[in-house]
């Protein structure tokens, strides 16, 4: 299929609270030196229009270097604060996994050794520590990610696809393929994932639920 959805369910009454609060964190990375790609910053301006519109206060990033990366990441779970608190983290860009956890790549990184990916690198698994339920009511984590290996030199060391999550409870996690897959950057002016993905936003009366099941 050209998208399949892979969704960490472990929150109920996803249903919005009148008084909630919003926040997003866009990400798009695209300018790799070896293996740019084609969507992801128009991607993200297109998810981020969405997500506004929802309701969302969106902070849209492109192209982060690894420094500014985990400076974008620390400063926004600063953010986050309160049982009314929604977070949404939206990352397009390449991303690997490597000895079962999943790893996004900045784009200044030569990414030529293991070691590489694990010190430039950004875990999935700090980035929904960051974000953890006593933060927010609601933690979402949405990765368009998922490219085919890009860099040769790796192709011993990670693994197809990102590998499943253990999500903490009030935490979902969609990948925009399943786990151990590969996702599409598209044809067109947008990825498969990101088009479907700002579409079910745009639906009304759909909850979180039912988004990632339209998107799906």
């Amino acid at each position: 299929m050209a998208l399949v959805a892979s969704l960490t369910w472990l929150a109920a009454g996803l249903a919005p609270a009148a008084a909630e609060k919003r926040l997003a964190l866009v990400i798009a990375n695209a300018a790799y030196p070896t293996a740019p790609l084609a969507n992801p910053l128009r991607d993200a301006a297109r998810v981020t229009r969405a997500l506004e519109a929802v309701g969302f206060t969106v902070e849209q990033a492109t192209d982060l270097a690894q420094v500014e990366m985990r400076s974008g990441l620390s400063l926004f779970a600063a953010r986050l604060s309160g049982a009314d608190t929604v977070a949404l983290f939206y990352y397009a860009g390449h991303a690997v996994q490597l000895g079962g956890q999943n790893y996004l790549l900045p784009v200044d990184s030569p990414f030529k050794t293991e070691a590489d990916v694990r010190l430039t690198g950004i875990r999935l698994d700090q980035i929904l520590y960051a974000m953890r339920p006593e933060k927010s009511r609601l933690s979402i984590a949405v990765l368009d990610a998922c490219r085919d290996n890009p860099f040769p030199a790796l192709s011993r060391s990670v693994g197809r696809g990102l590998a499943p999550v253990n999500a903490p409870a009030g935490t979902l996690v969609a990948f925009s393929t399943a786990p151990g897959s590969v996702a599409l950057d598209g044809a067109g002016l947008l990825s498969p994932y990101a088009k479907a993905f700002a579409d079910a936003l745009a639906q009304p009366g759909l909850d979180i639920e039912d988004v990632f099941k339209t998107t799906r």
